[in-house]
């Protein structure tokens, strides 16, 4: 079976599961790594499940002192809005004040709608760097998004 075909039942099964995914990062022509270039981490809170993604690593010492798992870096981001004459995408960082979960996307459309119902605005988290696609991935249980470079992880 190809690689495609693969692809495609995977997803089939993941929201027959209520699980739903979404291409956030379009594949890129890679280019030299530059010193703007940090790595994305992914901490787990123990009690709720829910995620976190960061590049700050005062936010990281911070959330592992309150008790929540670092799972260490999980993709690579960057901290430059424009290298080698290439734009990177921002990718925009919103909290929800009701469930406590955060969000991240580069759609501004997206943003803007979230914004209006009642997410807060906490800035760019950082830029797309390189060719590695990020996934998005849905969890319905918990309002939880995951964010992946491996689709076939699941």
């Amino acid at each position: 079976m190809n690689k495609s075909r693969l692809c495609v039942r995977l997803l089939i099964i993941l929201s027959l599961l209520g699980v739903i995914c979404c291409f956030i990062s379009p594949p890129k022509i890679a280019y030299a790594a530059s010193t703007c270039n940090v790595s994305v981490f992914q901490l787990v809170n123990p009690y709720t499940n829910i995620h976190l993604y960061t590049v700050n690593h005062i936010e990281i010492a911070s959330l592992t002192g309150q008790g929540w798992q670092n799972n260490g870096a999980k993709f690579q981001g960057s901290m430059c809005a424009a290298e080698y004459g290439k734009s990177n995408a921002p990718i925009y960082r919103l909290y929800n004040p009701n469930s406590g979960n955060h969000f991240w996307t580069k759609n501004t459309a997206e943003t803007s709608s979230l914004i209006s119902s009642g997410w807060k605005y906490e800035g760019v988290a950082w830029y797309e760097f390189g060719n590695t696609s990020i996934y998005r991935l849905y969890n319905a249980a918990n309002g939880d998004h995951y964010y992946t470079k491996n689709i076939m992880k699941f």
